[in-house]
């Protein structure tokens, strides 16, 4: 017993000794652009995006870097890329309990970028401030939030996290969870897709100029449209729920709402 006793001792001392080398190591880097930057792409893991425009003129890039976190940073023209490198061998950020999540945080002047593109896994993608054409965000089992954005086109996915939207502006827009609710507040686009799965889909000042489709299951659909009801062509079912929409073919513009096992309570307003 003795034996037992002293060798998890050592064990714990080792366990420490890794953490305390491991923390050592992590430093805060910035990379700062010198010329314009059009194209920004991010590939990334496990790390929570920031995107933030500013009023400045260089494109800055703030992250944390380790003996398991690095990155490849290059601009060609103007395109930036930012990838995250892959590190063979033992993972000790495990052992990092008492640290801070680490993150990436870009500050790019808020009307330079034409096309975003941001892809990471199980942690949170946060974009604001921004006047592009092409926004593209994927991660997966966390949140996606995007606020002050007016975009031509965007394409969202996550899975398991909910996806907030607010003052968001688009002409086109495709926007994906699961299990998870969708929360949409002052929205101005031409044709918009919100689809999720097991949970709810909270409307606040929505104004589709064509088409808009809000899909769920096992939850609600609720909230408000700015528009007159006369001018949408409309679908709306559910099932072990209310509905207080009416089925309609007439109407320059289409609403579509699907749910299961809850109600549906969408009114217009001017």
């Amino acid at each position: 017993m003795k034996k037992i006793i002293a060798g998890l001792v050592l064990i714990g001392i080792a366990l420490v000794g890794m953490v305390n080398l491991s923390s050592q190591r992590v430093s805060n880097e910035t990379f700062t652009t010198e010329k314009s930057v059009k194209q920004l792409i991010i590939e990334d893991r496990n790390i929570l995006i920031e995107i933030v425009g500013v009023s400045g003129e260089q494109t800055r890039i703030k992250y944390n870097q380790s003996r398991d976190i690095k990155y490849k940073i290059k601009q060609t023209g103007n395109t930036l890329d930012m990838e995250r490198k892959k590190v063979f061998g033992f993972n000790f950020n495990f052992f990092d309990f008492g640290r801070r999540e680490p993150k990436v945080t870009v500050e790019v002047p808020k009307a330079e970028l034409n096309e975003l593109q941001v892809e990471t896994s199980n942690s949170k993608i946060l974009t604001e401030n921004l006047t592009l054409n092409q926004l593209e965000l994927e991660t997966s089992n966390s949140k996606l939030h995007i606020t002050n954005v007016d975009a031509k086109t965007v394409d969202a996915e996550t899975s398991n996290g909910e996806i907030d939207l607010a003052k968001l502006t688009f002409n086109e827009g495709d926007f994906e969870t699961s299990n998870s609710k969708i929360n949409l507040e002052d929205l101005d686009f031409g044709e918009g897709d919100f689809q999720t799965s097991n949970g709810k889909i909270n409307l606040k000042n929505v104004k589709p100029a064509e088409s808009v489709l809000l899909a769920t299951s096992n939850a609600q659909v609720t909230g408000t449209i700015i528009g007159n009801q006369a001018d949408f062509s409309t679908r709306a079912k559910t099932s072990n729920g209310s509905n207080n929409l009416t089925n309609q073919t007439n109407g320059s513009k289409e609403l579509t709402v699907k749910t299961s096992n809850g109600d549906i309570a969408v009114t217009f307003i001017h």
